[in-house]
């Protein structure tokens, strides 16, 4: 009984863990509100958080090209593009 109570409690607190990290839609849209802010450095990392977790799309490669680009780094921003 007390093992099983145990097992009840970590998995309870994975779970709260897991619910206050943002999820990748939160993340996009902190990418972006940086970029808009012309933070482009700050959005870049947040971008490639973004891929680094496998949560991408043709919207986050894109975006993460315009940081580059933003950042003078031409060859980064062709390779997000494509």
């Amino acid at each position: 009984m007390r093992r099983a109570f145990l097992i009840m409690a970590l998995l309870l607190a994975r779970v709260a863990a897991a619910a206050s990290e943002p999820g990748p839609a939160a993340a996009f849209a902190e990418a972006n509100k940086a970029y808009e802010l012309g933070q482009f450095g700050p959005a870049a990392r947040h971008y490639e958080a973004l891929v680094a977790s496998n949560a991408v799309s043709h919207a986050v490669w894109f975006n993460l090209g315009n940081a580059y680009f933003r950042l003078d780094q031409k060859g980064a921003a062709i390779h997000a593009y494509l």
